[in-house]
């Protein structure tokens, strides 16, 4: 069961302890996060011999290097204003919406794509990404899709 404690209780706690950050969360609840402390060296020497067995015994697996799928080509949806079509080396083709990325009132990147002809016009590939090249200098800018975005987007194989 969980203790409540009163405001001055709390109060104190947070003079005495100089807590991180307190929250005040949802219905009022208080969560205070105390300062931490730095691991001493007994503390990395009581987690070695924890762990040590362990790490003797366990063989672990090698982990695969993931490579991004490759991008064959990109075009703009005829269809649907501001989705991208993407293709991919092993087959797969899929559709990828935009409008939430340039309908967002908030200044972002992606501003100068909410011109169509822009949109259009500007879309390239560059280092296995999907990039609009605003300046025409062939240089790679922040507005971009990297690949495995695109290749998890809705799959259209089978309509193409």
């Amino acid at each position: 069961m969980l203790k409540k404690y009163t405001n001055e209780q709390i109060s104190e706690y947070i003079r005495n302890t100089k807590p991180i950050k307190v929250i005040v969360g949802k219905y009022g609840k208080i969560y205070i996060l105390p300062p931490i402390e730095p691991p001493t060296e007994e503390t990395y020497r009581n987690y070695y011999n924890a762990l040590a067995p362990l790490l003797t015994k366990t063989k672990l697996p090698k982990l695969k290097k993931l490579n991004s799928p490759d991008l064959l080509k990109v075009h703009i949806d005829p269809e649907i204003d501001y989705c991208i079509i993407s293709h991919f080396a092993d087959g797969k083709i899929t559709r990828f919406n935009m409008k939430c990325y340039i309908d967002n009132t908030v200044n972002t990147v992606f501003n100068p794509l909410k011109d169509k002809e822009v949109f259009k016009n500007t879309l390239t590939i560059l280092n296995n990404n999907v990039v609009w090249d605003l300046s025409g200098e062939g240089i790679e800018t922040d507005c971009k899709i990297d690949s495995w975005t695109l290749y998890v987007a809705k799959d259209v194989t089978e309509l193409y």
